[in-house]
């Protein structure tokens, strides 16, 4: 997986990513970002059928695609996707609720500043940098 990073070369990249799609690889990642939650790939092929991408393997490889120029992200937590901010100082951290599944994705610098400092101290090298954090956005049912 390609990781532009979160500075304005990144951006500059994942915006010339997103002007350069195939036809299926657009409308996914247009559905994507019009739910503006994250989705599985199921539920995103739903939403897509009556624009023409009717099979399951053609949203993945479209998704596949998308996580490749760095314009989604896949939450592993829920197994669904994301698409990724456009502000090139976000850093990719995701709020998931274990109780409804909603998810948001913040920026947080000092969390990446912390995680690649600690790496560094540890003698590891980052490739990329995502933190998913779960819990509760509503009420715990019991």
């Amino acid at each position: 997986m390609v990781d532009y990073g979160n500075n304005a070369a990144g951006a500059a990249q994942r915006e010339k990513g997103a002007n350069s799609l195939s036809r299926n690889q657009a409308i996914v990642f247009d559905a994507l970002k019009r739910d503006g939650n994250p989705m599985k790939a199921y539920a995103l092929l739903e939403r897509v059928k009556d624009e023409g991408v009717r099979a399951p393997m053609t949203v993945y490889r479209a998704l596949s695609d998308l996580m490749e120029m760095g314009l989604v992200y896949k939450l592993d937590s829920t197994k669904a996707y994301s698409v990724t901010s456009s502000a090139a100082s976000d850093i990719p951290v995701f709020l998931v609720c274990d109780t409804c599944g909603n998810s948001r994705m913040i920026g947080s610098e000092q969390l990446e500043e912390a995680a690649r400092d600690s790496a560094l101290q540890n003698g590891f090298s980052l490739d990329r940098l995502r933190i998913e954090v779960t819990g509760y956005c509503c009420s715990k049912s019991a």
